[in-house]
């Protein structure tokens, strides 16, 4: 840890993906050490997973709020949504797949 204040994130749409995903990987690679390091958390209409397991692995990177903000009538974001998946898959370096 480079100081000894939590930072707070704030994200929109690819923003509040980058830190979910970051969030994610914080939890499943560093455990109980990223634990405190980050105090709270926006995401605004960003495209995230619905999944359970990955919401409380990033919850538990979290000591403070963790926001996920969107609107149901976002076509744009529902339609990101969807497409998620396989943007990722084609934009995503080549060796991460295998």
């Amino acid at each position: 840890m480079h100081g000894e204040r939590p930072v707070t994130l704030i994200g929109y749409s690819m923003g509040a993906r980058l830190i979910f995903h970051a969030l994610l990987c914080m939890a499943e690679h560093h455990g109980d050490k990223a634990r405190g390091l980050v105090d709270d958390v926006i995401l605004l209409g960003g495209t995230m997973a619905v999944d359970p397991d990955e919401w409380r692995l990033v919850r538990s990177v979290v000591c403070g709020r963790l926001v996920n903000a969107y609107s149901t009538r976002d076509w744009l974001l529902a339609l990101l949504y969807r497409q998620g998946l396989t943007l990722v898959h084609f934009s995503a370096p080549r060796h991460l797949y295998h």
